[in-house]
Formats: structure tokens, C-alpha cells, sequence
């Protein structure tokens, strides 16, 4: 179908069928997200498989368009739906799925802002505070380069400089019970949060299985023990960085995580511009962090009724 035909001139025999998420998906969904690039976390591999049992996300396909479903706090929401279809007539779909389900069409809709926008005087009704994604020039995080970034920069320093004996690791089932106990440590010294408490549980799950995903990542070991790991995926020129857990006794190793994933994944992929660093849960510490590395853009989403 082409995107110029209407959907009222085309005979739809049902309603859009919508399935669970499994394994055996990634390679299609990650091809797919490849061919219809977006900056947004949410058409990514790691932003629908690690958030999978909190959100329950299933999907439809139908006229080459991907349509994402999810729940939260058990009330559906729809993504915009991906590919050749256009957006009125995805969303007409959409629609006409939920009055056969009895469902309010809730569309989580995103816009990408320049980092100089006051987000403090946007109200609540303009984005989902905990869902802003942060974006940034991936050449801000190799090395660390200029001015802004030079507190970052020496942080780093510090790190190879005093910690000469560490190896980078694979992430893989060899490493997997050094990794999980570095993991238990870690949600033990970080305040409770259950978006934080999942996502640290998901991350370290994944590892498991970590060869089926189109991840690019590992750890970084100091002795024998795990200073901190790092993992996430290239989709169009965007590295999405989805874990990022580190000792925070270690000066530096946030620095190193980031910075060495960065450069790793340019000189896999020479024509990545962006790093998407994603949202912060609604986390203070997180959004100072993320804050500090001098973003040059946010994602900002809302749910909205069509």
C-alpha cells in the first residue's frame, strides 16, 4: 500500500492483531527499526526488550507498519505507529482497534526540542517528566573534548592513569556470576525505586542471553572484581546507551563506561552522530548526571488522546 492511498478506500477485512514480544523477533524488529530510523529509545531493541514484563508491550504488523502497544498501570497506550503507512492512516487503524476493544486510542507522541528550551516552564501537560530522553553529539563523549566537558575529561584521566590494571570484558555467561554480584551491589546502594529496581534486574538478564540481542557493550574489571558495565545498540547514527552501571567508589568509571563504549561503537560505526543516553525514571541523581554532560537535545513525549 502506498502512503498516499486512504484506508476507507482499502477493504479491511479485521482489526489490527496484536501478538507478544519473544526472542525469536529480534532480528526482523531490529532490521526493521534500521529501515525506519528514529532517535527516539522507544523504536529500539533494548527500549521495548528490556522494559517488556513492566509494560507488556505486544505488536501488530500490517501494510509494512509496525504498531507498538503497551500498558500502564494496566491502562493500553499505542506508540506512532513505523513504516509505510502514513501517520493518519495508522492512526485511523488504531482507532477503529480500540472502539472493536472498547480501548480510548492513547498515542504516546514525541518531539524532539533543542537542550537551550526552558523545560522547567513547560507544564506537565507538554511532556512526561520521567520520559524525556537526553541526546548528545557522540564526539562530546570520546575523550571528552573542550571546555564544558573538562571536570569529565579529568575524571577520566584519573581513572586510566590510577587504574592500570583493569581489563575490559565481554559480557557473556563466562563473566555472568561476576557480573551479578557487582549487580547485587549495586541495587543495594542505591535508593530504592521500582522503575530503577526493574531496569537494573532487566539489565542483568539479559546478560544471560546477551548473544541474541544486537547489543555492543562490556565490563570493566579491577583485580577480580567488577568495577561497572555498559551495554547498548546502533540503530541509523544513533548509539543508544541502555545500561550503564558503575561503582561509584571508583573515580572515574562512569567516565570510562561511557566514553569507551562511545568510541568503541564510532569506529564500528563511522557515521553514528548521536548518543541517546535515554530518560532519567524521574530519578534527581539521574537527571543531574545526565544534566552535567551538556545535552544538545531532548526527546520530550506525552500520552495524548486521538
Amino acid at each position: 500500500m502506498k502512503t498516499s492511498v486512504a484506508l476507507d478506500s482499502v477493504e479491511i477485512c479485521q482489526s489490527l492483531e496484536f501478538k507478544p514480544f519473544n526472542l525469536n523477533d529480534i532480528s526482523f524488529l531490529y532490521e526493521f527499526f534500521n529501515r525506519y530510523p528514529s532517535r527516539s529509545c522507544d523504536y529500539s531493541i533494548g527500549g521495548i526488550y528490556l522494559w517488556l514484563d513492566l509494560f507488556k508491550y505486544k505488536y501488530a504488523f500490517y501494510a509494512d507498519t509496525l504498531f507498538l502497544m503497551g500498558y500502564d498501570g494496566g491502562i493500553p497506550f499505542f506508540y506512532r505507529p513505523v513504516g509505510v503507512l502514513s501517520k493518519e492512516d495508522g492512526y485511523d487503524l488504531i482507532i477503529d482497534y480500540c472502539h472493536t476493544n472498547h480501548m480510548f486510542p492513547r498515542i504516546i507522541s514525541e518531539q524532539c526540542v533543542d537542550a537551550d528550551i526552558d523545560i522547567e516552564g513547560l507544564s506537565d501537560c507538554d511532556y512526561k517528566r520521567e520520559w524525556m530522553e537526553y541526546v548528545y553529539p557522540i564526539e562530546k563523549f570520546i575523550g571528552f573534548p573542550g571546555r564544558k566537558m573538562e571536570k569529565k575529561r579529568n575524571h577520566l584521566n584519573y581513572f586510566v592513569n590510577n587504574y592500570q590494571n583493569f581489563k575490559i570484558i565481554p559480557l557473556s555467561e563466562k563473566y555472568f556470576e561476576l557480573i551479578k554480584e557487582f549487580t547485587d551491589g549495586f541495587e543495594d546502594s542505591h535508593i530504592a525505586n521500582k522503575s530503577l529496581i526493574y531496569e537494573t534486574n532487566e539489565a542483568l538478564n539479559a546478560i544471560k542471553e546477551f548473544s541474541k540481542y544486537p547489543f555492543i557493550g562490556f565490563a570493566i574489571k579491577i583485580g577480580d572484581k567488577i568495577a561497572g558495565y555498559t551495554y547498548g545498540e546502533v540503530i541509523g547514527d544513533t548509539l543508544f546507551a541502555h545500561v550503564e552501571k558503575g561503582d561509584c567508589q571508583i573515580r572515574g568509571i562512569y567516565q570510562a563506561l561511557s566514553s569507551f563504549l562511545c568510541k568503541y561503537a564510532k569506529s564500528k560505526f563511522p557515521e553514528l552522530k548521536y548518543v541517546n543516553r535515554e530518560d532519567d525514571m524521574g530519578l534527581d541523581y539521574l537527571r543531574q548526571s545526565k544534566m552535567s554532560y551538556h545535552p544538545s537535545c531532548f526527546i520530550l513525549k506525552r500520552c495524548e488522546q486521538i
